[in-house]
């Protein structure tokens, strides 16, 4: 039975710490890595926000990551 809704496939990463945490990567590598993999989306969820927007990362912003 159809739902009558149409489907759309994205791919993307839910969870990513990037070394503003316990990750490896930095910010720009962690975007980078992302658009090569052609992802849709990467979603960084580091523990320690605070210091990540005092060195500029503010999150999403149109279709970038800043």
């Amino acid at each position: 039975m159809s739902s009558g809704r149409d489907w759309v496939a994205i791919r993307g990463a839910i969870h990513i710490h990037s070394d503003y945490d316990d990750g490896s990567g930095s910010m720009d590598e962690i975007v980078a890595a992302a658009q090569e993999a052609g992802l849709d989306y990467a979603a960084i969820t580091d523990h320690d926000a605070p210091y990540a927007r005092k060195h500029g990362w503010n999150g999403r912003h149109g279709k970038r990551l800043d």
